[in-house]
């Protein structure tokens, strides 16, 4: 029997009020890739949890296409119980 890791994951709830981090997203020379985003030491204020270094986690990263996506996305999750994190990429604009 294989079991869906959709339905095995228990979403982690925030535990404060709203808050705004800023990154960056990091180029990983080892893997050649661009595949690391730092967690600020303020998300783990909301969420406690991921300090436990015993424990794994898991994202799932929801990219719509449309405005109509989004408020669809956001109402299946509300009715599921679950607060999405907003997360936008942003390009550096140098002015010289």
């Amino acid at each position: 029997m294989k079991i869906n890791k959709e339905n095995t994951n228990k979403t982690l709830m925030p535990t404060q009020e709203i808050l705004k981090v800023c990154g960056k997203v990091s180029y990983n020379e080892s893997a050649q890739a661009w595949n690391t985003i730092k967690i600020k030491k303020e998300v783990f204020l909301i969420f406690p949890q991921l300090k436990d270094k015993r424990s794994e986690f898991n994202y799932t990263m929801v990219i719509p296409r449309t405005n109509e996506e989004v408020k669809e996305k956001f109402e299946s999750l509300s009715k599921e119980q679950k607060i999405p994190i907003l997360l936008f990429f942003e390009k550096d604009i140098k002015i010289e």
